[in-house]
């Protein structure tokens, strides 16, 4: 199982702050880069994420990645 955001928070506003942290982007990447080298020693990928609204956006991108999920 790995995290579709960098950061692990109960809390969603945190995530939601993360986006103004002047890091973010470079958070974001590494995190895609684990996303992609985990999902090759995967033989299955399953997306699950809570529902507040940056969850969604994140996900569009995650999507993107992985066509055949």
């Amino acid at each position: 199982m790995m995290n579709l955001f960098p950061l692990v928070s109960t809390n969603p506003k945190a995530l939601l702050d993360f986006y103004d942290t002047p890091f973010h982007d470079v958070e974001l990447e590494k995190n895609n880069h684990w996303l992609c080298d985990i999902s090759m020693k995967s033989n299955q990928i399953i997306f699950a994420w809570g529902s507040f609204t940056e969850a969604h956006k994140r996900a569009i991108d995650v999507i993107k990645m992985f066509p055949d999920a």
